[in-house]
């Protein structure tokens, strides 16, 4: 029989899952190692996330403190223990990805204009040391970013990321972010991994597993 502290827990797991905001988002990336396309639902701090990496179809699970990659095509890959400080950033972090416009402002970024003529969208832009980055965003409560550009100033590389869609309060069950139970998974420590990173694709969303 549980205890009455753990059924308390599981319970509130429950409740917190009930009342996560779900997103859904596409978007397509070019430069910096190629073109990438990429699907992405969240729930509340979850993130569920498919991409095609070396011809092979790569799913990203991120939820409590594990980061797992797997590759679909052969039924394996990798659970890795998050860094504290990257689950501790879950609290306040709110969908786990399309938050450009709020990292680029932390760093000092500025509104630079609003442009666009059939969907307005606000600018934002970092220049430093480092390069430029530029963000443009929804001009509406939600705050969603349309396109993504950065330079690189050592490598004179560019990059750029366009969001195709966005949905929100999208149905999704608890289990979507979890990879099949015949998946079979190596597990390894936070420390092991950054000394000698394994599994089916590196880690594609290295905040979530990180932090900052």
């Amino acid at each position: 029989m549980l205890s009455r502290l753990a059924a308390l827990f599981i319970l509130s797991l429950v409740a917190a899952s009930a009342a996560a905001e779900t997103w859904h988002a596409e978007r397509l990336g070019s430069g910096g190692g190629g073109p990438r396309a990429e699907r992405l639902w969240a729930k509340g701090p979850w993130l569920r996330a498919e991409l095609v990496y070396a011809g092979h179809p790569i799913i990203t699970y991120v939820k409590g403190d594990r980061y797992v990659i797997v590759d679909a095509a052969t039924g394996k890959g990798v659970s890795i223990q998050r860094n504290p400080k990257s689950v501790a950033g879950d609290a306040t972090r709110g969908r786990p990805f399309g938050n450009e416009q709020e990292i680029l402002v932390k760093l000092g970024g500025e509104k630079v204009k609003t442009e666009g003529a059939e969907v307005a969208c606000e600018l934002f832009r970092l220049t430093d040391q480092s390069g430029r980055r530029e963000v443009c965003v929804s001009t509406g409560e939600e705050k969603l970013p349309l396109y993504t550009k950065a330079w690189d100033r050592e490598s004179g590389n560019e990059s750029e990321t366009r969001y195709l869609a966005w949905e929100k309060k999208v149905d999704l069950s608890d289990d979507f972010f979890s990879p099949d139970p015949r998946v079979q998974l190596e597990s390894v420590t936070y420390e092991a991994y950054t000394a000698k990173p394994s599994g089916p694709a590196p880690a594609m969303y290295p905040e979530l597993l990180h932090g900052r």
